[in-house]
């Protein structure tokens, strides 16, 4: 049983990365026509009209938290990190942009460290540095094409390290239907056409 489990978050994980890479294509291509802004708003939306029958079915239970402080924290660091990482889509190449963002495990190790005091094994460590190098020789460092935008990208991927380690911290009290939600909630707020 708990080798089909580990199968199964393996798959999950898989279809999870896929549909990322399906969402950035998208991005990419209405980058085009949309800004920025307009794209995570719509994003966010459509997040929270999918959420909204689970929000009918459990209702109040869904909603209960003694956690504000870190359900505001990670919506705001969250929408942070798509605002630089859906910027960046619309200015690098699509597979440079992908492989920036998947570098956000590799910051998972420091953080976790320097805030909840979990320590990593040497093979993690050995796995982040290895990641780490790997990000460097696309960013190219020494070349011209080594940018702002780079920077940015980035940085997206840092902030969606410090929202997944706060998800982390929450996950002891908090269900997943119930961060999920706060997430979409403030995160549509945040985008919300007006507000910039």
């Amino acid at each position: 049983m708990h080798q089909h489990q580990l199968r199964q978050g393996a798959l999950f994980l898989l279809m999870g990365e896929a549909l990322l890479a399906v969402m950035g294509g998208m991005i990419k291509y209405l980058s085009d026509t949309l800004s920025t802004e307009q794209i995570v708003f719509f994003r966010n939306a459509a997040g929270l009209v999918i959420l909204a029958p689970l929000v009918l079915q459990q209702g109040r239970k869904l909603l209960h938290t003694q956690v504000w402080h870190w359900h505001l924290m990670r919506g705001l660091v969250g929408v942070s990190a798509m605002y630089c990482y859906f910027w960046a889509l619309g200015h690098m190449p699509l597979t440079e942009a992908f492989l920036v963002k998947l570098s956000s495990p590799f910051f998972m190790p420091l953080i976790g460290l320097l805030w909840l005091g979990e320590r990593a094994g040497r093979y993690s460590l050995l796995a982040v540095a290895v990641g780490f190098a790997g990000v460097a020789c696309i960013l190219r460092p020494d070349d011209s094409t080594f940018t702002f935008i780079a920077l940015v990208a980035l940085l997206g991927a840092f902030l969606a390290a410090l929202a997944k380690v706060t998800i982390r911290r929450m996950s002891a009290t908090e269900s997943s239907q119930t961060i999920v939600f706060y997430f979409g909630l403030i995160a549509a707020i945040v985008s919300a056409p007006g507000r910039h």
